[in-house]
């Protein structure tokens, strides 16, 4: 029997954002949480896309619904949740919700590359596969209750780590903010839940 059990009813989908600072959820604000999403086209340590970046982008549509900048889509996470004990780890995906001809990351897991950064990359596992005999990649949120997530509710000051036990720092190269578990400066992860029961991206 596996040490961790999906559990698709506890499972979300969630927009991320970035904080420099632990900084109390009642002042959420884009001027403090920076929005997480994945680059498209743009320069980076192995030359492809599908990193993860945290930070304001300067090319920002200012159409509130348009997700596509030419340089990073800003769309919600899959929270895959898998119980351990009564602890719960994650599979992140990046969800199949946008409509758009250059976005081909949907249902990409979130992994770290070589040299520590964090990444989607494509996988054949289903959602909810066994991640104990596959040695999948799950994350953990200090801080994010096991209980009573909803649909619209915003938690902030979470302590994003890999199961590695190294804890997720933003990593400013050629003005571009990485997020890597081995370099960068400290901050917090926020999250806000868009949809609750999801059992796949």
């Amino acid at each position: 029997m596996s040490l961790y059990t999906f559990s698709p009813e506890k499972s979300f989908l969630a927009r991320l954002y970035w904080s420099n600072q632990n900084t109390p959820v009642e002042t959420f604000d884009q001027t403090r949480f920076q929005p997480i999403g994945v680059t498209v086209r743009q320069p980076s340590p192995s030359g492809l896309n599908g990193w993860l970046h945290a930070d304001q982008d300067n090319v920002t549509a200012p159409e509130p619904k348009r997700y596509y900048t030419g340089r990073k889509f800003v769309h919600p996470f899959w929270f895959g949740c898998y119980d351990t004990e009564g602890e719960h780890d994650y599979e992140i995906r990046a969800a199949g919700t946008i409509k758009h001809r250059q976005w081909t990351f949907a249902n990409h897991r979130l992994d770290i590359s070589t040299n520590g950064y964090l990444g989607v990359y494509p996988t054949p596992d289903e959602p909810g596969h066994d991640a104990l005999a596959n040695g999948t990649m799950l994350w953990r949120c200090e801080g994010l209750p096991t209980q009573g997530l909803a649909e619209g509710g915003r938690w902030a000051g979470l302590v994003f780590s890999s199961v590695h036990n190294k804890k997720i720092k933003r990593l400013r190269e050629n003005d571009f903010p990485y997020l890597n578990e081995n370099e960068g400066e400290e901050g917090w992860l926020a999250l806000e839940v868009v949809k609750m029961g999801v059992a796949k991206p």
